[in-house]
C-alpha cells in the first residue's frame, strides 16, 4: 500500500469514528430526552407507575406514594407483592413472575392492596413486560378504584335490598316499554293472578285485562300519548286506573294500578313503571255499599215522610224528594229555604228553643243520644200551612263531634184535625155532663101536663127545659104501654 492509500484509509477510519461518536451523542441525547419525558409523565400522572425486577420494586412515581402511603425509598426495599392484600397475594405473585419471564399472562385485573396505614384499597392494574439492563422486568400502571368499588358495593346492596323488597311485596311491580310490552315483573304476580313470572312476562296487555278494562287502559294510554305528542304531558304525572285482570284459573281480580312514565336520556317517553294492588275486597265492599245506598235512597225517595239533615246553624244539608208532596216546593227550592221560610212564627220560636237545648246536650253536657219530637206548623207553596211531627236527633262525625241534626218529618194535619175534633166533643160532653148534673136537684113538675117550672118561675115543656140545658134533642115516639092503650081506645071507638 502506498503512502497515499494509507493516508486515505486513516482518514476514512477517523471519519467513521467521528460519525460513530456523533451517533452515540445523538442516541444519548435521545435517551436522556426519553427518560425526561417518562419522568415528567410518570411524576405528573395521577396513575401510579411502578417498575419491578427480580421480585423487587425498582421505581415508583409520586402517585404510587399517594395511593399506598409508601415513599420511593421505602418501595426500593420491598417485594412487589408486599403491598398486596393476602386474599390476592398468591395470584399476583404468579402473574408477576410470569410477566418477568416474558410468558403470557393476564395483563389487567382488579385486586385489593394494604396501605402503609393498614387500610384497604381497591386498584385497577395494567401490566406489561420489558427489558431493563438486559434483564426482564415488569412495568405496572395502577389506578385507585376504591371509590368506584364502594359505590358498586352500595349499588349492589341497594339493588339486593330493593330486589328483596319487590319480591316480598304483595303488590305487583312491573315495567313496560313504549309499546306496553312487559320488561320486568316481580314474583307477586303469581300470588295475584296465578301465573309464573315467565308466563306473565310473555303475556300482552290483551292477555292480561278483560275487554272492558282493556278498552279503559288503551283509551287512557292514547290520551297520554296525545298529551306527550303535544308536549303537554307532565313528566311527573301519575295515572291511577281500576282494571279487571284475568287469572290463570279463569277468574278475574279487580286491581288498582298506578302508572308513572319512564323517560330516556333525551327525556322522551320510554315506557311505564307501575304498581298493581288487589282491590277485590274493596270493590266488593264498595258494591255492597252502593247497593245499600241505592236501597236506602229508593226507600227515602218513596217514603211519604220527609228525611232531612241540618248543620249546626240549622241550614238544610239534605232533603228527601217527598218534601214536594208535603209542601209543594221542588227539592231545589226547599233546599234553598231557611228555617224562617219553612215554619210559621210560633213554630219557629218553639223549634229554636228546643234545638238550642238539644245542641248543648249533643256536645256532651247531657245525653248525646237524646231525641226531640216537635209538632210544627210549616208553610206550603200555595200559601196554606201543614201540621207536621218532626223527630230530631244529633248528627255526629267520625270523631263523635256534634255537626248538626238529622230527622224525619211526617204530615199530621189529619191527626191534628181529628185531635181537635175529639177535644171539641170532649168539651161539649163535659159541658153537657155539667148541665145534666144541675138537673139532678129538686125540679117542680106538673103531675098532669108534665111541665117544669124553670128558675124564673115560668112553666115550660119538659123536653124544652132539658134540651136547653143539656144539648139533648128529642124525637117523637110512643112507648109500648101507651101504644097498647092507644090501639085499645081506637077499637073501642069503632
Amino acid at each position: 500500500m502506498t503512502e497515499k492509500h494509507a493516508h486515505e484509509a486513516m482518514e476514512n477510519r477517523i471519519r467513521v469514528l467521528e460519525e460513530a461518536v456523533a451517533e452515540a451523542g445523538r442516541l444519548q441525547a435521545a435517551l436522556q430526552e426519553s427518560e425526561e419525558t417518562f419522568r415528567v409523565l410518570a411524576e405528573s400522572t395521577p396513575t401510579a407507575v411502578l417498575l419491578y425486577q427480580d421480585n423487587r420494586w425498582i421505581y415508583s412515581n409520586p402517585a404510587a406514594e399517594m395511593i399506598t402511603g409508601y415513599g420511593a425509598a421505602e418501595f426500593l426495599g420491598m417485594n412487589f407483592w408486599d403491598i398486596v392484600h393476602p386474599d390476592y397475594r398468591t395470584l399476583i405473585q404468579e402473574r408477576g413472575r410470569r410477566r418477568q419471564r416474558g410468558e403470557e399472562t393476564v395483563n389487567r385485573y382488579e385486586f385489593k392492596i394494604i396501605t402503609k396505614g393498614g387500610g384497604e384499597k381497591w386498584v385497577d392494574l395494567a401490566g406489561a413486560s420489558t427489558i431493563i439492563g438486559g434483564r426482564p422486568a415488569g412495568v405496572l400502571s395502577v389506578f385507585d378504584i376504591t371509590d368506584r368499588k364502594q359505590a358498586e358495593e352500595e349499588l349492589r346492596k341497594s339493588q339486593e335490598k330493593y330486589r328483596l323488597l319487590t319480591e316480598t311485596l304483595s303488590d305487583v311491580i312491573f315495567t313496560t316499554d313504549e309499546n306496553l310490552r312487559i320488561t320486568y315483573i316481580n314474583q307477586a304476580v303469581t300470588r295475584l293472578r296465578g301465573y309464573s313470572v315467565e308466563e306473565a312476562m310473555a303475556q300482552s296487555i290483551e292477555d292480561i285485562l278483560t275487554p272492558a278494562s282493556l278498552e279503559t287502559a288503551l283509551n287512557s294510554f292514547a290520551e297520554e300519548m296525545r298529551l306527550e305528542a303535544d308536549g303537554l304531558l307532565d313528566p311527573d304525572r301519575i295515572l291511577t286506573l281500576h282494571l279487571e285482570a284475568t287469572c290463570k284459573d279463569g277468574s278475574t281480580v279487580w286491581t288498582e294500578t298506578i302508572f308513572k312514565p319512564i323517560r330516556n336520556e333525551e327525556d322522551g317517553f320510554a315506557g311505564v313503571l307501575a304498581v298493581t294492588r288487589d282491590i277485590s275486597d274493596r270493590k266488593r265492599t264498595e258494591e255492597a255499599l252502593r247497593k245499600s245506598e241505592e236501597k236506602y235512597r229508593l226507600l227515602t225517595e218513596s217514603l211519604a215522610d220527609v228525611i232531612f239533615t241540618l248543620d249546626e246553624n240549622l241550614r238544610t244539608t239534605y232533603l228527601s224528594p217527598s218534601v214536594t208532596r208535603l209542601r209543594g216546593y221542588t227539592l231545589e227550592e226547599a233546599m234553598a229555604q231557611s228555617l224562617e221560610d219553612i215554619l210559621t212564627p210560633a213554630s219557629l220560636e218553639m223549634a229554636r228553643a228546643a234545638l238550642a237545648g238539644m245542641g248543648v246536650e249533643a256536645r256532651g253536657s247531657h245525653d248525646p243520644h237524646r231525641v226531640c219530637t216537635l209538632e210544627l206548623e210549616e208553610t206550603c207553596k200555595d200559601g196554606s200551612t201543614v201540621w207536621t211531627e218532626s223527630i230530631f236527633s244529633a248528627l255526629r262525625d267520625k270523631d263523635n263531634k256534634f255537626v248538626g241534626f238529622q230527622g224525619i218529618t211526617r204530615d199530621i194535619t189529619e191527626r191534628k184535625k181529628a185531635t181537635e175534633e175529639r177535644e171539641r166533643l170532649i168539651a161539649e160532653r163535659q159541658k153537657a155532663l155539667s148541665e145534666i148534673k144541675v138537673l139532678s136537684g129538686m125540679l117542680p113538675i106538673c103531675s098532669y101536663c108534665k111541665k117544669i117550672r124553670n128558675d124564673e118561675g115560668y112553666w115550660e115543656h119538659l123536653e124544652n127545659y132539658i134540651s136547653d140545658r143539656s144539648g139533648a134533642e128529642f124525637t117523637s115516639g110512643m112507648c109500648p104501654d101507651c101504644s097498647k092503650k092507644f090501639i085499645q081506645k081506637v077499637h073501642e071507638l069503632k
